[in-house]
């Protein structure tokens, strides 16, 4: 098999999640998600990237969580906390990086690798969409308890 087609078949997604796909998979499923439903191509494009970077903003915070509870003993860490501007500036960083990742021609790259095995509205899916944004956000909210 070459990779796209290995990366777009369910059993792979679910034994060892791509981190290179996971987020078009996200795309995907969101983009098909407002198709469906009659949203325009451009409306459809922004909410996908919009999930993504809901996704990646909950990947980082739920390594930084990871990270701070293993060497919690070894380094002090507020003095790494940061402040509303700069998480003000990382969420227009990722939102201008992933609106110009997904433009026309990524989106139909990633509409073709998924779309042949894919179904976004199955339910498998959409367990595989939440299991990737919330169970990340679930973990870490425990872990951030002291």
């Amino acid at each position: 098999k070459d990779i796209f087609a290995q990366a777009a078949c369910p059993e792979f997604l679910l034994s060892s999640i791509n981190f290179i796909f996971m987020y078009d998979f996200i795309f995907f499923v969101m983009y098909s998600h407002q198709i469906k439903k009659g949203s325009s191509q451009a409306f459809s494009r922004y909410n996908g990237s919009l999930m993504v970077i809901a996704a990646l903003s909950v990947h980082c915070g739920f390594l930084y969580v990871l990270t701070e509870r293993i060497l919690r003993n070894l380094i002090s860490f507020d003095s790494f906390k940061p402040g509303k501007v700069y998480i003000y500036c990382f969420v227009i960083i990722l939102f201008i990086g992933t609106s110009s990742h997904y433009k026309r021609e990524r989106t139909e790259k990633v509409l073709n690798r998924f779309s042949a095995v894919e179904n976004p509205t199955s339910v498998n899916n959409w367990a595989k969409f939440l299991a990737i944004i919330f169970l990340p956000l679930i973990i870490g909210a425990v872990l951030s308890k002291k």
